[in-house]
This record gives structure tokens, sequence and C-alpha cells, in this order.
């Protein structure tokens, strides 16, 4: 085994860092057993360098004192560790271990493993990775569990390099690792963009089947899917089915992820009938992401479909997919009124479920059923709107106003760009010009002149005019009659 520096043996614990110079074996506080705890139960030594503040001395580790005398055996220093790391302050186990010479004894495997477990599980790996390693130049061969978690933690966090390391020092002790082990560095790698690795990794292992299983063949699918290569992720996950290998759903979702990614979700979609084939079901993640996905590349008549899906297996989406779906459906409807139907359904229902539609749900609701021809409804969730205390932009007010003098129903329209001078909303052209069109059209041309005057005056030039030659005609009845 290659030599390892002096430093590299120091534990870094909270309480009582190692002298460069001491070795592992004599671990001892500065103040003997005697004095440092039997003035106080709550006494104990001070920390100067803890990035965890620990608790004083619990009067538990007192107790076990007095019960076990300062020589007690080993196998009854573990359990106490044990049951300290599993109580409400897990912090005191440092103390208690960083003075384990105090007590006469030296660590075994299960006390170092113990430490370690801890420092991952409060992340800490940079000091568990350090104890390990002087575990193994003590001459201690650690499990194949704390390898395990400490490589799965690193990977976890996105330190490849650092389970890597972890890694050739568990080869360096002749300890196998396990699929766990081999399925943590695949994610790992993948985690950090290190898909080639990842697939090299995979091909390696492939050639010793007792050492993959669907989750290696997982890890490796989401790693290409989250790169644009869901094309090779296929290919993997054929050649697993060949192998025998069943996938599960996660395996599944990471190729519906992967094609919603690239703007193919209908190859999901295919996807997705084909895994009912094969006897496994969907989950909620399964048909979110394909919603999501096809909602985002706007294959809305498909997306309609896998919504009624599922609800009729009794999935519900959330308030945030909900808004996007009325969103997403309401644009739609405005070139194919059928689906204006399904926008207002979806709607109501978000009302009825005790949300509030987002500002933008309601603006894009009103625009599909002003063009929609409802425009009541559209008068009606504006005022809604506007109840909720939302700030209408002059786009949704125009739209409304569009609406109603489409239908004829100009002095409603009227009401609503008085509304928008009273709540000091800015006026463009949009707002005249089809006001002054229906006046024109309904022959009521003093209006339709007052309307453009006050366009000019805002600094508009109307494009749209009222009828001039009927203004002046309307001007020779009116001197005769005088």
């Amino acid at each position: 085994m290659s030599s390892v520096s002096p430093s590299s043996l120091a534990f870094p614990l909270s309480h009582h860092h190692l002298a460069k110079s001491q070795p592992v074996n004599s671990l001892s506080l500065s103040t003997p057993v005697s004095s440092s705890w039997s003035s106080s139960p709550s006494s104990s030594p001070t920390s100067s360098s803890s990035s965890h503040s620990v608790s004083p001395l619990p009067v538990s580790i007192s107790l076990f004192i007095k019960k076990n005398g300062t020589s007690p055996s080993l196998s009854s220093f573990n359990k106490f560790l044990f049951s300290v790391l599993n109580s409400e302050d897990p912090f005191s186990a440092e103390l208690l271990f960083s003075s384990i010479s105090n007590f006469n004894l030296s660590p075994n495997s299960q006390t170092f493993s113990m430490m370690i477990r801890f420092f991952c599980t409060t992340n800490r790996l940079d000091e568990a990775k350090n104890l390990l390693k002087a575990m193994v130049v003590s001459g201690l061969v650690p499990t194949v569990n704390s390898f395990a978690i400490l490589i799965s933690e690193l990977c976890k966090r996105g330190r490849i390099k650092h389970a890597i390391d972890v890694f050739k020092v568990m080869k360096r002790t002749g300890t196998e690792p396990t699929i766990l082990i081999y399925n943590c560095l695949i994610s790992g790698l993948c985690l950090v963009g290190r898909v080639e690795e990842a697939c090299a990794l995979l091909m390696k292992l492939k050639e010793k089947p007792e050492f993959v299983d669907v989750y290696t063949f997982t890890g490796v699918i989401d790693g290409l899917c989250k790169v644009g290569r869901s094309d090779e992720a296929m290919e993997i996950f054929q050649e697993a089915v060949r192998m025998g290998i069943r996938p599960t759903v996660v395996t599944y979702n990471a190729l519906f992820n992967g094609y919603c990614r690239e703007g193919r979700p209908l190859e999901g979609v295919v996807i997705l009938r084909k895994m009912a084939e094969t006897g496994r079901k969907p989950d909620f993640v399964s048909y979110s992401t394909l919603l999501h996905g096809l909602l985002k590349w706007n294959q809305i008549m498909v997306a309609i479909s896998i919504y009624n899906e599922m609800v009729e297996i009794g999935f519900e989406v959330d308030e945030r997919t909900m808004n996007t779906y009325v969103r997403k459906v309401s644009k739609y409807s405005l070139s194919d009124e059928s689906v204006l139907v399904e926008a207002k359904k979806m709607f109501t229902k978000i009302k009825d479920m005790g949300y509030v539609p987002s500002p933008y749900t309601y603006s894009t609701v009103i625009h599909a059923l002003s063009v929609g021809g409802e425009v009541d409804a559209a008068l009606e969730n504006m005022y809604e709107m506007i109840g909720h205390g939302y700030h209408l932009r002059t786009l949704t007010y125009n739209t409304v106003i569009r609406g109603l003098c489409n239908h004829g129903r100009v002095d409603d329209a009227l009401s609503v760009m008085n509304l928008m001078i009273r709540s000091r909303i800015i006026l463009d052209g949009s707002s005249y010009i089809p006001l002054i069109t229906e006046l024109n059209r309904q022959g009521r041309i003093l209006d339709a002149g007052g309307l453009y005057a006050s366009s000019l005056k805002q600094g508009m030039v109307g494009r749209w005019v009222p009828r001039v030659e009927t203004l002046a005609e309307d001007d020779v009845i009116h001197r005769r009659r005088t």
C-alpha cells in the first residue's frame, strides 16, 4: 500500500484535532477523563476549530462513565456511540469518539464506520473521506457499506473526482465493489456531464452481467437524455431489454423527458403506448412530463387527450400545470373554436378547486372568449380579474372592446373604455378603432367624431375616421330644421 503522510491521518473532528505527528490509535483529550468529566456532568472541553457547534457533554455520557468506568469494553463503547449518534444530540458523538483513547481503547472498523456514516449524513464529506483514509492507514479495512455511502454522497453532490479517489482506495484494499457502487459512479459521471465515461463504464460492466442491473442502464439512459442524445438512449434501452432486463417506470420517464426536451413529445407518446403493452403502468411523472412537453411544443390536441387520460386514471395536475394547460388550449382555440369548451372547462375547474388563476391565464382566456364570440363571459372574467386586484394590460381591455364591438355592443364597449380611463390605463389606437368603426356602422356619427377628436388629442392620427360625408349631411339637415 502506498505511504500516506502523517497529516492525512489527522481526524478533522470538531472538539479535538489530532497533531500531525499523532498516530491514529492515540486519540486523546488534553484533559484527563477524571478531571474533565468528574466535576460536572455538563462540562466539556472547549472547541476552537469546529464548523458545527456541539452541545455540552450530555448527562448520558457521564452516566455511561459511572456505569462502565474509564476502561469499558470496545463493544460497550460502540453500542453507546451508536445510541448517541441516534439521539437528539448526535454531534456529541464527535467528542466521545475523539476521546476514545481516554477509555484505553482504539477504534475498530465498526467505530470508524459509524462515524463515517455520521459525517456523510451531515454533509461533511471531506471529514468522512479523511477518516476513511486514516482508517485504511491504521491497518483496518472499511466495510463495503462505508465505501458505498461515501461514494454515493460524493456522487450526489457532483464531486465525482473525489468519489473516484475513494473507489481507487477501495480497490487497493481488495474490497469488491457492489452493483450499487457502480451505479452511483455512473449516475455521478452523468450528473457532471461526463456521459461518455459513463457509457464506457457500462460497456465494461456488461462483460460481467452480474455487475449490471436495471438501475445501471437507467443511469446511462437518463444521462444521455439530459444531453440531447435520446436516440442513443433508446439504443441502450433496447439493449437492456435484449439482455432480459425489464425497464422500470423511472427508465421510461427518462426517455419521456429526453424526447420532450428535444421537441419530440409525440415519440414519447408512442413509447407510452408501448409501455402499456409490457405491463408497466405509467405513473404521475410519466403523464406530467408528456403533458408539459406536448403543451410546450404546441401539440395541443394530443395534450388534451393525455390530460383526459390522466383524469380518467385519477391523477390530478398541479395548479401551475393547470394554468399552462388553460393558456395553451385557449390560444389554440383562436384557430380551432372547438377546443374553447375544453379551455373553459379547465378554467372553471381551477376556480372550483380554490385556486386563483394567474393574470396571464385570465388574460389569455378573456382573449379567447372575446374572439370566440362569448363576450358576456369575457366581460364577466374581466371584472372578476379586477376584483382579484390584478392590473389589466391595455391589450386585455382592447380585446374585450373589440369583442363587444364585433357584436354591436358599442355602449358596453364605451363603458370598458371609461373604465380604462378611470384606471389610468393608457389608450392606444386599438382602443379607439373598433369603437369608431362600430359607431360609424350604426350611424352614430357625432359619437364617432367625438372619439376621433379625442384620439387626435392623445397624439394618435387615426386611420379610421368618421364618415365625413354623413357628418355634412347631418349638418345640412340640422340647419334646415332651425
